[in-house]
């Protein structure tokens, strides 16, 4: 997705986000390459550990590629101009993690069990916000069900009624337009609290088409 990572003109993160749960974006120049699969070094640049519960600081890279590719042609018509214009990484020249200095601590984050957790899930712009929730606390991914895991106890809300899960944009496929719906799992952990994840209840996920109805989809 444009703009969640990249490679930016000025020393700062792409996105980031505040102890408030705002997202801010690089103010500088920045751009969202795609890697060739095969491109050499890219397996470096995504497993970067989380530092003081902090994200990596941002690391000088120097990367080989270039833009118009051939393969552009299997994008979908609407989106062919940029697939052209997006950066294609051939390889990765220079990425090294220990040329910059780690995160330092920041202040202590809050303790399991407290009244005031890592994000508010009435901000938008971090989960669904100002409906009613189900549940606000801490839990386990394991008794919320979740397709992924992290270790110890997260912060999480679930909405109480199903809500729109990729915002008011509709998608498309072979049978047409479509939203998605259901009760949204807004999550973080202590481990990297900046970071938020998502995920449905179980059972509760549905598809709008373009006529309005609404159907359940089976989980996978």
């Amino acid at each position: 997705m444009d703009g969640e990572f990249g490679i930016t003109q000025n020393d700062e993160p792409i996105l980031a986000t505040d102890e408030r749960g705002e997202l801010k974006h690089a103010t500088g120049p920045a751009l969202t390459p795609w890697f060739d699969p095969d491109a050499a070094g890219v397996d470096k640049l995504f497993g970067l550990p989380v530092v003081n519960g902090q994200r990596y600081t941002p690391i000088p890279i120097v990367v080989v590629g270039h833009f118009n590719d051939a393969r552009a042609d299997e994008c979908q018509p609407d989106v062919r101009a940029l697939c052209l214009g997006r950066l294609v990484v051939t390889k990765v020249a220079v990425f090294d993690p220990n040329s910059v200095a780690t995160p330092a601590p920041t202040k202590p984050q809050q303790t399991v069990g407290s009244d005031v957790g890592l994000f508010d899930p009435r901000d938008g712009r971090v989960c669904a916000g100002d409906v009613t929730y189900s549940f606000v606390g801490w839990t386990t991914t394991d008794a919320l069900e979740l397709p992924f895991q992290r270790e110890g106890r997260v912060w999480a809300a679930i909405t109480a009624e199903p809500a729109l899960l990729g915002g008011d944009e509709w998608s498309e496929d072979s049978v047409g337009p479509f939203r998605m719906w259901g009760r949204r799992i807004c999550l973080a952990t202590q481990a990297d609290p900046n970071t938020i994840l998502y995920g449905v209840v179980p059972g509760t996920l549905a598809r709008e088409g373009e006529n309005g109805k609404v159907e359940p989809v089976a989980d996978q």
